[in-house]
């Protein structure tokens, strides 16, 4: 599902980074999760898609840049 969000806001090229295989199942809390681990390398002006999905493909979004 992550990588089929990815590809779909994207293009096939669009890497996702996840929390899943580490920390299981977060729910919500995983997108969140994820930034904090990984915001170090974006770049000043860097747009990103924060997204979680749960339970009968409910879904929430918010489209980010790094000031």
């Amino acid at each position: 599902m992550n990588e089929a969000m990815a590809n779909s806001i994207c293009g096939p090229s669009a890497s996702a980074r996840t929390v899943l295989a580490d920390y299981g199942n977060t729910a919500a809390a995983g997108s969140l999760l994820a930034l904090h681990l990984n915001h170090r390398d974006l770049s000043s002006g860097a747009v990103g898609v924060l997204a979680a999905f749960g339970a009968g493909y409910t879904m929430g979004a918010q489209v980010l840049r790094r000031i």
